[in-house]
């Protein structure tokens, strides 16, 4: 056995599976202890929010089953309090973002090729209209991703960095104007490295964790694979053909340069935390703004 887990949750596996012969932790983040057993994975909700997201995982992947190219999570089984989830274990690695970043061209491009793909997969089997009802059932007072970007103003407004992101917003809201605010579809929402399966080949093969997935537009769901290069991010417009409407470039960097500010502007990213996430969106900032922008920044505050 590999990795610490909770007694408890030690014993119920035991209990549901016998014969299992390799118990692995695979983490505990801020809503779950996760643990591979054999060919599955067991979640363990820590919060009541945290049973809630578990249920629409469950509710949305089992929308998608048979709908994806890629490998996904299938339920074997959920509590009805969302109290513990089973499910399929995906097979595949995964790479850094630093990793993926050394792809070689042709490999960056079969991941553009790829993620414009399952993009276009998930619109086809769920509508806006069915992801909202969904969402309504089990988390009702989730926002929208653009609620979201229009809400951390007010949410943050005595936090350092409020100014910086007031200015940003106002940027992205005029390329919005500009080139047009692209229409809403259902997006993924977290297109993270960690998320992402990979096999020797560095081919995307597996997607876990859909959780995240809602409205938003395409802007929205291409936001954080800007941290990989806005290479990729161009690549994977040039996929989609238009298909699921207009998609500007300029767009995404600002929502990547503003989602990072709004990291910092978190109550766990405030002194005196030490806040591992917020050391992550300053150096995701320096490769946007340049390696001084905080230094610049306070010098046109003082």
């Amino acid at each position: 056995m590999n990795g610490i887990m909770q007694s408890e949750h030690e014993q119920f596996i035991r209990q549901m599976r016998p014969a299992a012969q390799h118990l692995e932790s695979l983490g505990e983040g801020d809503f779950n202890e996760v643990i591979s057993v054999e060919d599955e994975v067991f979640r363990f909700p820590k919060t009541q929010e945290g049973r809630n997201m578990l249920r629409f995982d469950a509710a949305i992947l089992e929308k998608l089953s048979g709908k994806m190219s890629l490998q996904i999570p299938e339920v074997r089984e959920i509590a009805g309090d969302g109290s513990y989830g089973i499910f399929t274990y995906v097979p595949g690695q995964v790479r850094s973002s630093k990793e993926i970043m050394t792809f070689t061209a042709e490999q960056k491009q079969l991941l553009a090729k790829t993620v414009a793909n399952c993009m276009r997969e998930i619109n086809s089997a769920l509508s806006t209209h069915e992801v909202a009802t969904i969402t309504k059932q089990y988390l009702p007072g989730r926002e929208t991703e653009a609620e979201y970007y229009e809400s951390i103003p007010k949410r943050y407004a005595q936090t350092p960095h409020h100014d910086l992101y007031v200015s940003y917003y106002d940027k992205y809201q005029m390329q919005q104007h500009k080139t047009g605010e692209p229409d809403e579809i259902v997006i993924y929402g977290d297109y993270h490295y960690g998320n992402m399966l990979f096999n020797e080949a560095n081919e995307l093969v597996g997607l876990i964790d859909f959780a995240d997935l809602g409205i938003g537009t395409p802007v929205h769901d291409l936001r954080q694979l800007y941290r990989l290069g806005e290479g990729i991010v161009q690549a994977v417009i040039d996929e989609l053909h238009g298909d699921l409407g207009n998609i500007n470039l300029e767009q995404v960097r600002l929502l990547a340069i503003l989602h990072e500010i709004s990291v910092l502007m978190r109550p766990e990213s405030q002194p005196p935390n030490d806040n591992p996430r917020a050391d992550l969106s300053r150096q995701l900032l320096g490769q946007c703004l340049g390696e001084r922008w905080e230094q610049e920044y306070q010098r046109r505050l003082s």
